[in-house]
């Protein structure tokens, strides 16, 4: 654990199981906050599948971007929503890396926090401790979910390069780059967003076609 970044890697033995395997992508999502105060483990909730109305999104992202072209399984949106319910996200769960933008949420008292407020917060040491996160758990793909949460990581960051402009939701496809080793960084809207949810993943799944995801 990187000082006050919170849950990193939610089943490490699982995470490492799946790079040893090498054929789903390992996934980390960026939120911009999450419960992470004293009296609540982010980690245990998510492996009880995670609320519904945040987390239904987050496992549809993470079933497409661990399986597209990379075995046989069906990524239809169809197939996709089978793993919405928490029995099936909770096991999904088990193959993810999440990590919180806001590290002051608990001093919040769980309030949500404003993103013109977040972003200006979001200091260099908590990008530097986010950074190294990122680099401890070496994920394939890394994912930011809603816009403060790119603009913070661009805020610091200048080897973030959008690699295509696809569709009208701010799905977008950015190569990352962190002390030299680049990674794919896609950018989605906030788990919580008025949109449609296959609407969403067809945007997802169009992105991947057009930067030809290997």
């Amino acid at each position: 654990m990187i000082k006050d970044v919170k849950c990193q890697v939610i089943d490490p033995e699982t995470w490492q199981a799946d790079k040893e395997v090498g054929i789903c992508r390992n996934v980390m999502f960026i939120l911009k906050e999450a419960p992470v105060g004293d009296n609540f483990d982010l980690q245990k909730h998510l492996l009880k599948g995670g609320r519904g109305y945040t987390y239904s999104n987050v496992a549809l992202w993470l079933f497409l971007l661990r399986h597209f072209g990379r075995d046989e399984v069906n990524v239809s949106f169809s197939e996709a929503t089978k793993k919405k319910n928490p029995t099936t996200r909770a096991k999904l769960f088990r193959h993810v890396a999440v990590v919180n933008i806001n590290d002051k949420w608990k001093k919040s008292k769980g309030k949500s926090s404003d993103d013109a407020k977040l972003l200006r917060d979001y200091s260099k040491e908590r990008h530097s401790d986010i950074e190294a996160v990122i680099t401890e758990c070496d994920p394939e793909i890394v994912v930011t979910c809603g816009r403060v949460v790119l603009n913070c990581l661009r805020k610091f960051n200048a080897n973030i390069k959008k690699i295509t402009k696809v569709g009208t939701i701010p799905a977008k496809a950015y190569a990352y780059e962190i002390n030299g080793t680049v990674r794919l960084l896609i950018a989605m809207p906030h788990p919580n967003a008025h949109i449609r949810q296959a609407l969403m993943y067809k945007e997802l799944s169009d992105l991947l076609v057009s930067i030809r995801l290997k």
